[in-house]
């Protein structure tokens, strides 16, 4: 009786069988290579010259947020890939908060964001790219789409003689968009091999069965155009691995050829899933010429599921990419409140969450109707596809919200034709894949150092102290006390200041006498630099140009320049405590810290009888878990095997050790805040405590007006989101509500959102992301009306 199919017993869904080899040798590289993304969430989808762009960008470390990233850096870069905007900002809670401003004589086109940190930059699949649509200013049509290409892949990666394998097959038109069409494969003969259809996602598959000496192409015909796409030769020998989706499950098919049939009597088949190995077993065909089992699914995390087939030396005979899509990452938001349409009517929702752990989230509410971008994606589909693949699938986000059978076999088809880029499997196992750098390089936030020379003998001096005073934009200052070393050398690390700004500095020698000096600053180093950003894929997606200019008759809004819009003044008690403790928040805390924390004193609404009250006496006072252990402020509430948990100290959200607070009176003092075990600012066990400095009012004394500076460059300054217009201009603002500041503390479920619409909107467009102290992915976007 011939042999056709041997058929595997239910394959486990999670760990391993028999002696292992490519689970260790996976967890080694990926400890070694570490996972970071990357993440931007937008205000919007679609820009015109002249516009501010704002973002809110989400790091990841190994699925969590990322808490050793301090530095990251954004860049805009034109059609032609030369960067217009470059801006460098601190790491906050894993998070980046900013904006730029698109110069007015932008052309309109296709522009490519770019982001990374030091720990990415090393690692070309940790960068962050992006395709950001600048629509013209002035409304005209966009181009017409014209043919453009044809990929077909072999599934397994390979075709092999006698061997029936299934091509996939993707077709995109000349923006990357996929096309539906008709089409064929033929033989090198031109006689038809298989006729085919691609779907809404340009998407086919072919079976057929491969001849030695033959070539196969496909082609389908677009706007009167044929387009044609080639598959690999024919392999006289090998391995075929086809796999199927099923509800909770995949299964796959190995089938080896007649001709040197023993080399492949038994493979090591392989699955992993976010860099886990989650099925390794020897495959053995026991004479039949193909093998059948099933992989379950059902209880994996959802994301990229890589099969692997090697043979006895490491070889790769073949490999599939597949999804997994089990919903886990799905956040159930709920949005109540009334819609309120009128001009300049005002709205007020509640944006309510499960769960009970701290969450990181950023808010745009925007006209659904002015110009967007047509390929949807989000914090989800870039982070479970597009970050794994290398590039971005069309229409990512309707692939993970849909979850009807025609679009689950569509997304399998995609990843059919996709190939595996983070690493190469035979050097992993072999341990000779080189893992990018993983430890962030350079300071933590800026630095700044030099020599410090006398003026007089133009000679380096040694010891004493730098008395350093920034001053920044809007009269911010700060004042930092150097120690000068051997050679005149001094360094201050971990200096966060914003804007473009100068050093006044003067200097006292160990004696306290004060000395004229020269400053020479060491030249001015980036905080990031990515040594190859790589070119972008082939496949990459762009958008055709969207009509713009002034309302359309679609009742679509267009931007209002950031020159013409101000922020409303609302009329309130000057004297109300909780009033004057969050305008000192808000004058003083940014980012991650602003909206979480408890205020421990501002002052304000508190102010002290004594301000000469030592700082630290101040906190051990007021922070009732506070307490001192081996020289480091501790949680006395949360203990461990190794004593109590430490806190983080910050002052103006630079951290510092206890030391530090010494010097320091309430009279210094501006704002305290507490941040309970797990905030997102932290990487301490036992919480935070930041603490900000009084700013200068702007009148220097006579005495600093004299010092000398040297120029410094602080991080970028995020421009405020506008609440409303100017009462004489026409409002035609198309996102009406950005915060990417919302902060949810453990066990808040709800957070409010207010705005006012403005003259021409109709619809809303209302988008929720980010994530929370464990990594889950936080997503919504609803339009109502």
């Amino acid at each position: 009786m011939k042999r056709t199919l041997l058929t595997l017993l239910l394959a486990p869904a999670l760990g391993t069988t028999g002696a292992q080899k490519a689970e260790p040798a996976l967890a080694k590289y990926a400890a070694a290579a570490g996972s970071e993304k990357i993440y931007l969430h937008y205000d919007r989808s679609a820009y015109r010259p002249g516009e501010v762009v704002w973002f809110k960008a989400y790091l990841f470390q190994n699925g969590q947020p990322d808490a050793a990233s301090t530095n990251f850096v954004v860049e805009l870069l034109n059609p032609a890939g030369r960067a217009v905007i470059t801006q460098y900002y601190p790491v906050l809670g894993a998070t980046v908060s900013g904006s730029f401003d698109l110069p007015d004589t932008l052309s309109a086109g296709n522009y490519t964001v770019r982001a990374a940190t030091p720990a990415g930059a090393g690692n070309p699949a940790a960068l962050y790219r992006h395709n950001l649509a600048i629509v013209p200013a002035a409304n005209r049509p966009a181009p017409a789409a014209s043919a453009g290409t044809l990929r077909l892949h072999p599934e397994g990666g390979h075709l092999v003689d006698g061997v029936t394998v299934w091509a996939g097959v993707r077709a995109t038109d000349n923006w990357g968009r996929p096309v539906s069409a008709e089409g064929v494969l033929r033989n090198e003969a031109g006689s038809v091999v298989a006729p085919f259809r691609t779907d809404a996602n340009g998407v086919a598959r072919v079976p057929f069965r491969p001849i030695i000496g033959q070539t196969y192409t496909g082609e389908i015909t677009v706007g009167g155009k044929t387009v044609t796409g080639t598959l690999p030769a024919v392999e006289p020998s090998g391995i075929n691995l086809h796999v199927t989706p099923e509800k909770g499950s995949y299964v796959f098919q190995l089938a080896r050829s007649n001709k040197d049939k023993d080399r492949y009597d038994n493979l090591l088949l392989v699955a992993e899933i976010n860099n886990r190995v989650i099925y390794e077993n020897t495959i053995g065909f026991d004479g039949y010429p193909s093998v059948k089992g099933r992989l379950v699914t059902d209880s994996l995390p959802s994301g990229v599921l890589h099969f692997a087939v090697f043979g006895s030396n490491n070889e790769l005979l073949a490999e599939r990419l597949a999804f997994v899509n089990n919903g886990d990452y799905r956040s159930s938001i709920e949005l109540s409140g009334t819609v309120n349409t009128g001009k300049r009517a005002g709205n007020e929702w509640e944006l309510r969450l499960p769960g009970n752990l701290q969450r990181s989230l950023s808010v745009s509410v925007t006209d659904a109707d002015a110009p967007a971008a047509g390929n949807r994606g989000g914090i989800d589909a870039y982070m479970l596809l597009h970050s794994e693949l290398g590039a971005p699938l069309y229409n990512s986000a309707a692939l993970l919200e849909r979850t009807d059978d025609s679009t689950r076999l569509s997304l399998d088809g995609l990843m059919m034709t996709r190939t595996w880029s983070r690493y190469r499997w035979p050097e992993v196992l072999q341990g000779s894949a080189a893992a990018p750098a993983l430890a962030p390089t350079g300071p933590v936030f800026l630095s700044f150092g030099g020599t410090v020379i006398d003026e007089r003998e133009k000679k380096p001096l040694s010891g004493g102290t730098l008395q350093l005073l920034w001053e920044g934009p809007d009269a911010t200052s700060r004042q930092f006390l150097v120690p000068v070393g051997p050679g005149g050398r001094f360094r201050l690390d971990s200096v966060l200041l914003y804007g473009n700004g100068k050093m006044l500095y003067s200097y006292a020698t160990a004696k306290n006498k004060q000395q004229n000096v020269i400053v020479e600053a060491d030249p001015a180093k980036a905080p990031v630099t990515v040594a190859d950003w790589g070119r972008l894929p082939e496949d990459w997606v762009l958008e055709p140009v969207p009509a713009g200019g002034a309302r359309t008759a679609t009742g679509a809004a267009t931007a209002t320049p950031a020159a013409e819009v101000k922020g409303a003044a609302p009329v309130e008690d000057k004297n109300d405590p909780k009033k004057l403790r969050q305008e000192v928040n808000d004058q003083y805390a940014s980012g991650v810290y602003k909206n979480a924390g408890r205020i421990v004193y501002d002052y304000k609404s508190m102010p002290v009888n004594n301000g000469t009250t030592g700082l630290f006496d101040y906190l051990k006072q007021s922070i009732q878990v506070l307490e001192v252990q081996r020289g480091q402020i501790v949680n006395r509430r949360i203990q461990s095997p190794q004593g109590f948990a430490p806190i983080d100290v910050l002052v103006d959200e630079s951290p510092v050790n206890m030391a530090a607070l010494t010097p320091f009176r309430m009279a210094d003092i501006a704002l305290i805040k507490f941040y309970d075990p797990g905030f997102v600012g932290t990487g301490m066990a036992g919480g935070a405590i930041s603490i900000y400095t009084k700013k200068d009012a702007g009148q220097k004394t006579p005495e600093a007006a004299a010092l000398p500076s040297v120029p410094f460059t602080g991080y970028a300054l995020a421009r405020p989101f506008p609440d409303s217009v100017a009462a004489t201009a026409t409002d035609r603002r198309p996102t009406l509500y950005w915060n990417p500041g919302v902060l949810l503390a453990a066990g808040e479920n709800s957070v409010k959102i207010r705005f006012s619409n403005n003259d021409v909107t109709k619809r809303f467009r209302v988008v929720v992301e980010g994530f929370d102290a464990s990594g889950k992915i936080v997503r919504m976007e609803k339009v109502v009306q």
